[in-house]
């Protein structure tokens, strides 16, 4: 049970729609809820599509550099990875970290994506596969409680994930990440590097609808899961450059005026039209601001790879 300000709820994703649909100003569900079986399946054939390159961009850095990263870490090794986007960048690094033999926890609230990633890795024989239920930082609290004390950490941070923070919540996260790591372990982050606008929509915005199917599968999922009567027919999918933030978000924009009832969160909710539910947010960084942002949290920037065609880069980064 979950108890948020006097309120108990069976899950957790009931008390953050609860939180963050019931809220005042910009209404918006945490983008991790995207996530269920549904939401993998398309996110796998966005991920495929010639207009989103990110995740290949980052897939293509750790093959080209996974033999160069090894090559800086100890023999005595265990690995984190929190969260993950679907596609094969864990399985690149695990692979040149042979000769080790390797507990890989990968970390997730998502049984799906948990899933995924012991199906991918478990042929890699040198891999031992312990997957953890819980939110990024739960996950790392029961990750250093299991290390030995001659092992080095590697934590994995793949999918431009940081920038689902502005950067004083980036350094406020990494820095709870820190807290849970030693001197001298070994923290990886992938970040979308900023870009002209259109090919960054695009992205988000393809001509199939996939992304647009991607997004609602989340009113879907709270119906499924939380008896919610939303009509996913009466929203608009839209992807948008904010500049003040230097983000890409993708909302839910209401086609009327409507009122919706999430009996599980505890909820009933009044759309005006025109009115938006964001489901997601991605920050464009420079590589001085990951540099920076990596400093102020914490650890010394020891390395960046740059896939200068997407724009994307790959940052080690060493505990202070």
């Amino acid at each position: 049970m979950t108890d948020r300000i006097g309120i108990y709820f069976e899950s957790e994703f009931a008390a953050d729609v609860f939180s963050f649909l019931g809220g005042d100003g910009q209404k918006s569900v945490p983008s991790k809820y995207l996530y269920d079986a549904t939401g993998l399946d398309l996110f796998r054939q966005i991920i495929q599509l010639p207009g989103n390159g990110m995740v290949r961009a980052e897939e293509q850095l750790l093959e080209r550099h996974a033999d160069e990263l090894s090559g800086t870490l100890e023999p005595k090794l265990r690995v984190a990875q929190l969260a993950g986007t679907p596609g094969t960048q864990p399985r690149h690094l695990l692979n040149a970290l042979r000769p080790r033999v390797i507990p890989y926890h990968p970390i997730d609230t998502a049984s799906e994506r948990l899933g995924q990633c012991v199906h991918e890795n478990q042929a890699l024989e040198h891999v031992w596969v312990c997957p953890i239920q819980a939110d990024r930082l739960p996950g790392m609290v029961d990750v250093a409680s299991q290390r030995r004390p001659d092992e080095q950490l590697l934590v994995l941070l793949f999918g431009a994930a940081i920038g689902n923070y502005y950067p004083e919540m980036a350094i406020a996260f990494l820095r709870s990440i820190r807290q849970q790591m030693s001197p001298g372990d070994v923290l990886m982050v992938g970040a979308d590097l900023e870009k002209p606008i259109e090919p960054m929509l695009a992205a988000y915005n393809d001509p199939d609808g996939l992304c647009a199917n991607f997004h609602l599968n989340l009113l879907h999922r709270i119906n499924r899961e939380l008896d919610g009567n939303f009509d996913a027919s009466q929203f608009d999918h839209a992807a948008i450059f904010n500049r003040e933030s230097r983000s890409v978000e993708t909302h839910l924009c209401s086609k009327r005026r409507q009122t919706v009832s999430i009996p599980k969160a505890d909820l009933v909710i009044e759309l005006h039209e025109g009115e938006s539910i964001r489901t997601e947010m991605n920050r464009k960084y420079s590589s001085l601001e990951v540099f920076d942002i990596a400093i102020a949290s914490g650890f010394h920037p020891e390395k960046e790879w740059v896939d200068a065609d997407w724009g994307f880069s790959e940052n080690l980064l060493r505990a202070a």
